[in-house]
């Protein structure tokens, strides 16, 4: 196959991407072949309105697969903290990285007002 071939196809397979959390660039690679069904099921919750605990309990564990896979060297306790402390940004980045935006990003922000959550590290943190 020709590079520009390879390149065709390379521009529309999960690359990793990165995102800035306050200056700070993260770059996280998109869920495998085998977690789309389950993005899917928990993308067609958020989007249906509010999320159950379930769906976001679903979503918090599609959210440490993504982030454990991009940075397989982290700590549990460090992996378990990130996520913890970033998860409604996480799950819109979650949802980004796989194609699966719109309506059910927009409920995941409406979970970030609600929580007072701008996406920002308070001071001294």
């Amino acid at each position: 196959m020709e590079q520009a071939e390879l390149d065709k196809w390379n521009r529309h397979i999960g690359m990793p991407a990165e995102f800035d959390f306050d200056g700070d660039k993260f770059s996280f690679v998109p869920l495998s072949m085998e977690d789309i069904g389950e993005l899917l099921s928990v993308g067609g919750e958020f989007s249906k309105g509010l999320p159950t605990p379930e769906a976001i309990s679903r979503a918090s564990a599609l959210v440490y697969k993504m982030v454990k896979a991009s940075y397989p060297e982290l700590s549990e306790d460090t992996l378990k903290a990130f996520v913890a402390k970033n998860l409604p940004r996480l799950i819109s980045i979650l949802f980004e990285m796989n194609n699966f935006e719109s309506k059910a990003n927009k409920i995941v922000d409406k979970i970030r007002k609600a929580k007072g959550d701008t996406g920002a590290v308070p001071e001294g943190q």
